[in-house]
């Protein structure tokens, strides 16, 4: 859940390059298609990355499965879509926000836009969310899925973790808190549905609770007994929260979400009355 920059890339020459080449095992099948996947390109451009199914025009089964094949097996002149996916293999996960990535997500699925399988600005790095998504990307209300190179909300903090009856395993829910007026929200909304909770974000955050329950410098470098004021863990938190920022490239990313979460008068307050309790290490580690 994160923007990127989108591949700079020259899709359509590449495309032509490979149609055109007689040595290729799909030669027959994709010569004389250029103007098809030229237009199908520039209307995805046009409309960021989101088109209803066959708007460009229906490709043939044959046409459909070659697309598909050099997506799994790259040629040289889309070499590009391999290092698209080695680049990325460390990064977070540029869908959902986890701390994995290691694969590549056809933003438009590539069994109902065959058109996209090898466009590079269809495909950005993504987790096993790739599997949980569903090849449904908008609602009847015309919400949808956010797009990694076309969404600029994507810079923006969207979501935190929310904590409430705070204790060992309090409840734990993700909220959207970008303004419900914008825009955007609804997009978000069906995003983080979607796309991030499917991916069991829920399951991460308690797992980090777990720890930071225990031992709270294991997810919070210097939260620990040395600090007695409310605005002391309030910098603390801020800090650290700009640091994973900074660190993941994005403000949306899971373990941002959990600290954001933990910026909020009741939470911080709860820390300051947990931390100081008899039962507890100078270092803040539950003895």
């Amino acid at each position: 859940m994160n923007k990127l920059n989108k591949p700079v890339f020259k899709d359509y020459s590449a495309f032509k390059e490979m149609s055109s080449n007689r040595r290729l095992k799909h030669y027959s099948v994709l010569n004389g298609q250029d103007a098809f996947i030229l237009n199908a390109y520039k209307e995805y451009i046009k409309n960021k990355g989101f088109l209803n199914v066959n708007s460009c025009g229906t490709l043939s089964g044959s046409i459909a499965e070659a697309l598909k094949y050099y997506y799994k097996e790259p040629v040289k002149c889309i070499s590009i879509i391999d290092e698209i996916r080695a680049a990325n293999a460390n990064s977070l996960c540029s869908m959902c926000g986890s701390m994995h990535s290691g694969t590549l997500d056809h933003v438009l699925p590539k069994e109902s836009y065959p058109e996209f399988a090898v466009f590079t600005k269809n495909l950005v790095p993504a987790c096993k969310c790739n599997t949980f998504k569903s090849t449904t990307i908008s609602n009847a209300a015309g919400h949808r899925m956010l797009h990694p190179y076309f969404d600029n909300v994507l810079c923006e903090r969207l979501i935190r973790a929310e904590f409430t009856n705070l204790g060992q395993t309090p409840t734990i829910d993700v909220k959207i808190i970008i303004d419900p007026r914008s825009s955007d929200f609804n997009n978000v909304k069906y995003h983080l549905d979607n796309v991030v909770i499917k991916n069991d974000i829920k399951g991460y955050l308690s797992q980090q609770w777990e720890s930071f329950y225990l031992y709270p410098e294991l997810i919070v470098r210097g939260l620990n007994k040395s600090l007695f004021t409310y605005d002391d863990a309030l910098n603390l938190l801020i800090r650290e929260l700009s640091l994973l920022d900074e660190k993941h490239k994005g403000k949306n990313n899971w373990n941002s979400v959990f600290v954001a979460g933990l910026i909020h008068p009741d939470v911080i307050e709860w820390i300051l009355y947990e931390l100081h309790l008899g039962d507890r290490e100078t270092s803040g580690r539950l003895k």
